[in-house]
């Protein structure tokens, strides 16, 4: 059970979770806790389609779930700045003019003041390997084939688990204990030991 703390004063008060929980929603931000046995929760991250580090369970929580933010329809990129059309129009001629440049880049060899390199023939960027600067072209023109039709979407950021596509059957049987749930990280609990005294009667 999680102990409020007063942020205008030392005093301390043990609320339930539920009441925690109702505490954020109204004032819109997290208070300053402590608790006796913390539950921490990993929530998905929609734009890197991973889970997130551990966030304490009920510490801004709702908050987190409500968080929105701009991405690219074709990418990881994000915003979350007043100017985001801008920003996001900004991004598009950035990967075009990109892969414009590097639609027919090749991996070349040069000699830079350490020696020899690989050079991208599209941006002059160096690399040790052929295979990294094949690498950086490829990303390049697949990105630039991909934005021709990039849109920018306004998505929450984390959710408590990762979306199921549209039409995916609901499973049944063995295969519905594989669904992948929440990640919920508790803390372990020591264990204590007895200590049994001995009493020898002197005889």
């Amino acid at each position: 059970m999680p102990i409020l703390v007063d942020p205008n004063s030392t005093a301390e008060r043990r609320i339930s979770t539920e009441e925690y929980a109702a505490l954020v929603e109204r004032d819109g931000r997290g208070f300053r806790r402590n608790d006796d046995e913390e539950v921490k929760l990993k929530l998905w991250d929609t734009i890197t389609e991973d889970w997130g580090k551990p966030v304490p369970g009920y510490m801004g929580l709702p908050l987190m779930l409500r968080m929105l933010t701009n991405r690219c329809s074709d990418c990881t990129w994000t915003t979350n700045t007043a100017n985001a059309q801008q920003d996001f129009q900004q991004h598009v001629q950035s990967i075009r003019s990109g892969y414009e440049t590097h639609r027919k880049a090749v991996a070349m060899p040069t000699i830079t003041s350490s020696g020899t390199a690989i050079r991208c023939s599209g941006c002059s960027a160096t690399y040790m390997s052929t295979g990294r600067c094949q690498m950086h072209i490829d990303a390049i023109q697949r990105q630039g084939g991909g934005h021709e039709k990039a849109h920018m979407l306004l998505v929450k950021r984390y959710a408590l688990e990762p979306a199921v596509p549209a039409g995916t059957p609901i499973p049944k049987g063995p295969m519905a204990s594989q669904v992948q749930q929440p990640q919920v990280l508790r803390p372990r609990r020591r264990r204590h030991r007895n200590r049994r005294s001995s009493h020898v009667n002197a005889s």
